[in-house]
């Protein structure tokens, strides 16, 4: 049983590193995107768009992500 909950802890810490990896990756995503001419022809806010698809918030440079359900 307490390798069972050893297990679980590390997966755990695995998905949270994973998960705080994917953020930075979107925020890099974000700033690429943003420098490209079809997002400024069409004036769409960009970190709006892609915190619709991946249910984060974003304010300035802080970043906070929501789970949903």
């Amino acid at each position: 049983m307490k390798t069972l909950l050893k297990y679980a802890r590390t997966v755990n810490r695995l998905q949270l590193s994973i998960m705080t990896a994917l953020v930075h990756v979107t925020i890099e995503l974000i700033q690429l995107i943003q420098n490209t001419s079809i997002f400024n022809i069409y004036n769409i806010n960009v970190r709006s768009f892609i915190s619709f698809f991946i249910g984060a918030k974003f304010k300035d440079d802080d970043v906070k992500v929501t789970r949903r359900g």
